[in-house]
């Protein structure tokens, strides 16, 4: 969401070891990401927020697809959105953004 991309440039302000954030179709293959710059086995982590539980399926089996290739040997990939565990959501401010993504998108 480029609406974020200020926030995330002036974190990175501060932090000389990040990248820029880019647009990309995360769906697609790494070697169509033109201009990314990006080359396999480059990456110590990947941060992945927001994303899964709202995208369709090939989006979630590109991101790990391509985290499989960009990731260093041990590098992480760490997701984040509203999951549940033994299907329970929490904290409350989760069950209330997954409230909200069912309504937008029922």
């Amino acid at each position: 969401d480029k609406a974020q991309w200020p926030s995330l440039l002036a974190y990175k302000a501060d932090h000389s070891n990040m990248k820029d954030p880019l647009e990309i179709d995360v769906s697609a293959d790494l070697s169509s990401w033109e201009g990314s710059g990006l080359q396999p086995d480059s990456i110590d982590v990947i941060i992945n927020i927001n994303m899964i539980h709202i995208s369709n399926w090939s989006a979630t089996q590109g991101l790990f697809k391509n985290a499989g290739k960009l990731l260093k040997k041990n590098g992480l990939l760490i997701t984040y959105g509203p999951y549940a565990k033994n299907g329970i959501i929490s904290p409350e401010s989760n069950v209330q953004f997954n409230r909200y993504l069912q309504n937008e998108n029922p």
